[in-house]
This record gives structure tokens, C-alpha cells and sequence, in this order.
């Protein structure tokens, strides 16, 4: 069992230059399958976010004054309400309770002006879901459909290398394609892993086949990329085509470790 294709007529079609989707396990030693190839679903959805925090330079540069006499008399020498703002964040420094030093500023009618600035943190963790429904029409479809939930969900799970040992779960390699080719026009995803899987059987109404095997499936699949990424993993120093270059792959050793 290398390739698993679903619906049926997908495996040939591709070949024509169909539009699709892949999931492919690039652990080699995995015994199973290779990739599996499903239609693309509808509303193909990506989000990419940065975290930014907040950075008080007021009171930075305050201190950066008052730790220079020449800069201070300068600056401090025409302005009073500078000068006992930025005595009143000096005296916190060195401990004084934060609500003397607010009351006073109160009584004078002023206020310290924090100069807010945003601070870049890093890139968020980029994630990934497809929903699929899977309704048979025949009995190898219901074994093709069977093969893909339990293929999913079993390479979800990490595998037992020691007695407190744990060997990570493989990768995902995720493309859309057109044909043979990756689809230029959607998302370029970096190595995944599978983060979780859910799947609904009978969704529409508690019907079987006279084999046991439900109507319709419907799985949920939600992957996580497995570092958190650069401008540079995604595009070249000039253009804005994604380079499609993804990280080598080095299997797994037995302690779990990479």
C-alpha cells in the first residue's frame, strides 16, 4: 500500500493536471503507505500573525538622563515638571512606594509620559485544518475511507522507544497540486506535524451498509508547523514566489530525540 487516492477516479485524473491536495509521511522506515490524495476542500483558509509587546521608553530614556549630569542639567534646567517626573520614576527605582510617587504627581496636575513603542516578540506558529467528508459508493470505497482514518490517526500518536521513552510522531509534507506540480496560487506549508484528528461517522443519519460500514465520514485534521518560520523559509531575497524549499529530513533516532 504506497499511494491511497480518494475519490477513486482521482489517481487518474491527476495526471491530467486535477486539482489537489497531498499528505505525505516522510518518516521512510513508516511501512504503511507513502502519501494519500484527497480532493481540496472548500474555503482553503491560512492565517500568518506576529506577537509585538509593549516597550515604555520614557522611563528608559529618563534614567539614560539622569545618569548623565551634563544631559540632565540641559534638559531638566527649563522644565521643573520634567525634572520632578523623572525624580519621581528615580525615586521608584530605588524603592519608594509607586502610589507617594503617583499622589505627588497627582497634586501637581501632571502625569509621566510613558512613550509607548511597539517591541517585535516573534512569529507565531503557523497552523493548518481541512475538513473532508468521505461518502462510499461502493465496498472498496468504504475500505479506502477506513484506510485513510486510521492511517491519519495512527501516525498522529508518538510510538514507545524505551520503558520512559517516547520517539516523536513522524512529519507531514502538505501540498496543494495541480497535477504533479505544487498549486502556486495557494499556501505553501513547511513540514507539519498532525496535531489532532477528529472523525464523524454517519453525520447525516444513523444508516450502515449491510457490512457494517457507515454512509459518510467526516474528518477533521489540524497540523502545526514544526518551527516557527522566517521571511527566508518562505521567499527568496528578491520576488515574492515561495521558494518551495523545505527543511532535509533526519529521521527520528530511537531515543526519541532528532
Amino acid at each position: 500500500m504506497a499511494i491511497i487516492t480518494y475519490p477513486r477516479d482521482l489517481g487518474e485524473r491527476i495526471g491530467e493536471g486535477f486539482p489537489h491536495i497531498s499528505f505525505e509521511l516522510i518518516d521512510t522506515s513508516v511501512p504503511d503507505f507513502t502519501k494519500i490524495h484527497l480532493y481540496i476542500p472548500d474555503g482553503i483558509n491560512s492565517s500568518d500573525g506576529a506577537s509585538y509587546g509593549s516597550l515604555n521608553l520614557g522611563a528608559i530614556n529618563a534614567l539614560k538622563d539622569i545618569t548623565s549630569k551634563a544631559d540632565a542639567d540641559k534638559k531638566f534646567a527649563s522644565n521643573t515638571n520634567d525634572a520632578l517626573l523623572v525624580g519621581l520614576k528615580a525615586m521608584e527605582k530605588f524603592g519608594v512606594d509607586s502610589q507617594l510617587t503617583s499622589a505627588t504627581a497627582q497634586s501637581k496636575g501632571i502625569a509621566f509620559n510613558p512613550q509607548t513603542a511597539l517591541a517585535f516578540e516573534n512569529m507565531n506558529m503557523r497552523s493548518f485544518s481541512f475538513e473532508f467528508k468521505l461518502v462510499p459508493e461502493s465496498p472498496a470505497d468504504s475500505e479506502t475511507i477506513r484506510s485513510i482514518e486510521n492511517l491519519f490517526r495512527k501516525y498522529m500518536y508518538a510510538s514507545k522507544a524505551g520503558i520512559y521513552t517516547l520517539k516523536y510522531p513522524p512529519k507531514w509534507r502538505i501540498k496543494y497540486n495541480v497535477g504533479e506540480q505544487e498549486n502556486k496560487y495557494l499556501p505553501f506549508m513547511h513540514d507539519c506535524y498532525l496535531s489532532s484528528f477528529d472523525a464523524v461517522h454517519n453525520g447525516d443519519g444513523n444508516s450502515f451498509f449491510a457490512n457494517g460500514a457507515p454512509t459518510s465520514t467526516a474528518i477533521k485534521l489540524s497540523f502545526v508547523e514544526t518551527k516557527m518560520l522566517t521571511r527566508e523559509d518562505l521567499y527568496p531575497e528578491s520576488g515574492y514566489d515561495y521558494t518551495y524549499q523545505r527543511a532535509t529530513y533526519v529521521s527520528p533516532s530511537p531515543s526519541g530525540g532528532e
